[in-house]
């Protein structure tokens, strides 16, 4: 190791390859004849853990600690550090593999039942990796060893058994309004969060008319509660701005999606990389329609940041779990295009509405220019609208041929397909 000292200060990425079988010699050095200064009043450890806790940490630094534990532990010389944190910090990174064992570890404790956060966690996970069966599992292992635990509506959100979350997100809100007969759901963060679970099943369940309805009541009351110093903004408005968002775009109404997503977008920046979890892609949509095509190159952009940092920490487990991050990246490329096409469009001074009919079946036709257009010839017409109509099929057969090799999922069918209808 310190042969290559000299080469790593002056090459970074050789430094970082080599930073945990350095750690590992430093550890082996300080602690292998006095193995009780591990866990006892360690200032190493509770500086690790400070940062680990810090949500200020850059995501690779984050990222690089985390592998460190994992390479210890492998080591057979695990750091001791608390389980539940480091579960935390690899679920918040992206860390899904690693996040399983440490949940795993938590959730086999013999002196302790499982926390609610626990359990939640083991089922999104594994949900996360693809492991269905197992999430499933999770649950019918606490009806047997825990019986005394009340399942949760989330969890059944979860495991995507949209229709008896919703019924169990019934049962708890006509159970806070008898509790709470004189108040509002922003009083009381458990009736809140019913009603927002509530919301998240009737967009599953595609019910978007209920969705939008209830959705704009609940932003009403939020909203009146904002206008209240002593009720401070709550996280939970972006999640309402994004399903009635949803609910108001597939329904294919323009002004309520505005109404939705007016004012400051609280808690917008989700580093998710499922699409319709970004507000930030909502906004760019609306700016789409609106022929706002400089704030809609800004805000795809704008997402595609948020999210880059979560595509590298899913990368460094497997291409497989990367592969949702790389479609969303896929779908912001696409969003551009469009942006081109229509920008294309209006340089030639067309009805944007006419497009729309200028390819039938895979054949081109002629598109008739505006009044205000200065093209002259009806030569020159034909074989502008020509070239917009050619370009536009070139952009459908790319699509079609991206969608042909896009693996057979729900889910990502349908993120993909919601472009097109831009």
């Amino acid at each position: 190791m310190r042969s290559c000292s000299t080469l790593a200060k002056s090459h970074r990425p050789l430094a970082e390859e080599l930073f945990n079988a350095s750690f590992h010699c430093v550890w082996e050095d300080l602690f292998s004849s006095h193995v009780s200064d591990v866990v006892v009043d360690n200032s190493l450890i509770t500086g690790i853990e400070m940062v680990l806790s810090s949500s200020q940490v850059p995501k690779s630094i984050l990222v690089s600690l985390l592998n460190l534990a994992e390479f210890m532990d492998i080591q057979d010389r695990p750091l001791p550090i608390d389980v539940r944190l480091l579960a935390q910090q690899t679920q918040f990174a992206n860390m899904f593999a690693k996040c399983l064992r440490y949940r795993e570890i938590e959730f086999a404790s013999k002196n302790i039942p499982p926390s609610f956060e626990c359990i939640d966690a083991l089922i999104s996970v594994n949900n996360q990796l693809g492991l269905s069966d197992r999430a499933i599992g999770v649950l019918r292992y606490l009806r047997f060893a825990y019986p005394h635990i009340e399942i949760q509506p989330q969890w059944l959100e979860k495991l995507c058994r949209w229709d008896d979350a919703y019924h169990a997100y019934e049962v708890d809100i006509k159970i806070c309004k008898e509790i709470y007969k004189d108040d509002v759901p922003w009083q009381h963060d458990r009736w809140l969060q019913n009603e927002l679970g509530r919301l998240r099943c009737l967009q599953a369940l595609g019910e978007f008319e209920e969705l939008e309805s209830k959705a704009k009541l609940l932003k009403e009351m939020l909203k009146a509660r904002d206008q209240m110093e002593e009720f401070p903004a709550h996280f939970s408005v972006s999640e309402i701005q994004r399903l009635g968002a949803n609910a108001a775009w597939m329904l294919g109404k323009w002004n309520s999606m505005e109404e939705f997503l007016e004012g400051e977008m609280k808690g917008g920046d989700v580093k998710d990389v499922v699409l319709e979890h970004n507000l930030s892609f909502y906004c760019a949509i609306l700016a789409i329609h609106n022929q706002d095509y400089a704030r809609a190159t800004s805000l795809i952009t704008e997402t595609r940041n948020l999210i880059s940092g979560s595509i590298s920490s899913l990368l460094s487990e497997s291409y497989s779990r990367a592969h949702r991050a790389m479609v969303t990246m896929q779908i912001l490329a696409e969003m551009e295009e469009v942006v081109e096409y229509r920008q294309f469009a209006e340089k030639l001074n067309l009805d944007v509405e006419a497009l729309k009919s200028t390819v039938v079946v895979g054949e081109i036709k002629p598109v008739v220019l505006s009044p205000s257009s200065d093209i002259k010839s009806p030569e020159k017409s034909t074989l502008l609208s020509g070239d917009l109509a050619a370009k536009k099929l070139d952009l459908i057969r790319k699509w079609k041929a991206r969608l042909k090799w896009a693996p057979k999922d729900v889910d990502v069918y349908r993120q993909i397909l919601v472009i097109p209808f831009i």
